[in-house]
């Protein structure tokens, strides 16, 4: 499922995605196919619409708004390929392939902090290694503790959007420090609610999300430069979106 707002922002998207290619070309053959198997996720697609939304309505200048959009989307792709590392208990052999999963997901981590320093954010290394961390934990509590759906969502998915969020605030550097955890209160909110409302099984739980995230916009609203913005949409399309698909539902 691709959200209708994602076609607003196709153009950026495309410079987003010609970012992506170009920093990641000296490996692309050898990483291709792990892109390949996103293309069906719908995550892949709609959090960098989400990521590039809420920059630009912190007024961020375009440059800026591409580079941390591909940012995070390099970081939801070295993420992904962790994601699927497991262990021989549970049925997954170590070979070369697994070896190799293992270290390009690495090396992207680490070339991740490296476009940090190369486009002028390195103000975020200490956001960006405390998200590494957040989410390398998520992983092992999905694969070696048992964690309910909602945790792993809550652990693995949500510390990106809830980053994005906050430093896109960070950068706009007129937010005092105390709105900063309304910014990645917000993020947390819009990405449990964009991760639950995928799954239609599970959609029923995304109800408390979409009323915070609703509630949160208007906090923000007050320090944005910006009305009538594409994050707004974003918020009324998936509240539709989400009472649709609750009425249908219920019935």
């Amino acid at each position: 499922m691709i959200f209708c707002f994602t076609r607003e922002l196709q153009p950026e998207l495309a410079e987003v995605d010609q970012v992506f290619k170009e920093g990641l070309l000296p490996w692309w053959s050898d990483v291709h196919h792990y892109v390949d198997r996103l293309e069906s996720n719908p995550t892949w697609h709609n959090f960098p619409a989400i990521v590039l939304s809420m920059y630009k309505y912190m007024g961020l200048e375009h440059t800026c708004c591409i580079n941390m959009t591909n940012i995070f989307k390099t970081l939801y792709f070295a993420n992904s390929i962790h994601a699927t590392i497991s262990d021989e208990e549970e049925g997954q052999k170590y070979d070369q392939e697994l070896q190799f999963s293992i270290l390009i997901g690495d090396y992207i981590f680490g070339h991740i902090l490296k476009i940090l320093v190369d486009v002028g954010a390195d103000k975020l290394l200490q956001h960006f290694s405390a998200l590494i961390c957040e989410l390398n934990e998520g992983l092992i509590m999905k694969h070696k503790m048992g964690a309910d759906y909602r945790k792993v969502m809550e652990t693995t998915r949500a510390p990106l959007y809830a980053y994005a969020f906050l430093t896109a605030a960070e950068l706009k550097g007129t937010v005092y420090d105390e709105k900063l955890k309304l910014f990645k209160r917000m993020g947390y909110q819009m990405g449990m609610l964009v991760e639950l409302i995928q799954d239609h099984e599970r959609i029923n739980l995304a109800g408390e999300y979409i009323h915070n995230a609703i509630d949160e916009l208007g906090c923000l609203e007050n320090l944005s430069d910006n009305s009538d913005t594409i994050l707004e949409k974003v918020v009324a399309e998936l509240h539709n979106f989400f009472c649709s698909e609750h009425r249908a539902a219920v019935m």
